[in-house]
């Protein structure tokens, strides 16, 4: 169970679900209540250690050497390591397994804007492709982005993780690659959005499951499968055996 590993709240298991199986869900939807702890507290002590520790790096620094550090060898709770991992304003994933405080990435607003600015350059020429979507992979490869600091390069999960800093766009799929503007006129806000406009105008409503998953992992979308539980409860695409068609 979830006490018998020390997870002791639905905020510390969805950190812990994003941080090691992004690609095996969906968080889209999903809510993270930040705790608020007392700037003379504990706990806030111990975060703020971490985030120092962290930022004196000026270099990515992996999970598991934060956690021989902290846990293992100054015998922190795991919870105070992994909220850690939830101070966007200050650290944000590099890798995987690897968290860069934005001291490291030379990171600003005038760069966040940049960031954003080229996002919305790429999104305006794919739409007039037909295309619903951009690629924050396609996005990395125009090397049109915002030099980072400390010689570091871009990845995919760092762009990923400055571009939630954002409220300008949505991360559609498990892939967390595909994304689309907030305010786009085909009303697209999410993964169960983008499935049914697909099947509806390029699947006739209807499409073997397989293939399905396989065009939209070729795509970028998709890591794995598509599940119900991805789909959620929802009015508009449903899975039946082996096919995934529209809810009539």
């Amino acid at each position: 169970t979830c006490n018998s590993l020390g997870i002791d709240s639905p905020d510390m298991l969805l950190s812990l679900l994003r941080m090691f199986f992004e690609t095996d869900f969906d968080f889209s939807n999903a809510t993270l209540i930040r705790p608020q702890a007392n700037r003379g507290s504990k706990d806030y002590g111990i975060m703020q250690e971490i985030v120092e520790y962290v930022r004196q790096k000026q270099a990515p620094c992996s999970i598991d050497e934060l956690e021989v550090k902290f846990v293992h060898e100054l015998g922190y709770r795991e919870q105070s390591l992994y909220l850690v991992t939830q101070r966007k304003e200050e650290i944000v994933r590099y890798g995987p397994g690897s968290l860069v405080h934005l001291e490291a990435l030379q990171w600003a607003a005038e760069k966040q804007l940049q960031f954003e600015e080229q996002a919305a350059k790429l999104l305006a020429q794919v739409l007039a492709t037909g295309r619903y979507y951009a690629l924050l992979s396609e996005l990395i490869e125009r090397n049109s982005l915002p030099v980072l600091g400390n010689g570091l390069g871009w990845t995919q999960t760092l762009a990923t993780e400055l571009f939630t800093r954002s409220e300008k766009f949505s991360i559609l799929g498990s892939a967390r690659n595909a994304y689309v503007s907030v305010d786009n006129i085909q009303g697209i806000h999410n993964l169960v959005d983008l499935v049914y406009i697909l099947l509806k105008n390029g699947f006739g409503g209807a499409e073997d499951l397989g293939s399905f998953e396989l065009y939209l992992r070729n795509e970028g979308i998709l890591v794995n499968k598509l599940t119900l539980y991805m789909l959620g409860n929802q009015q508009k695409v449903t899975i039946e055996g082996n096919l995934i068609m529209i809810k009539r």
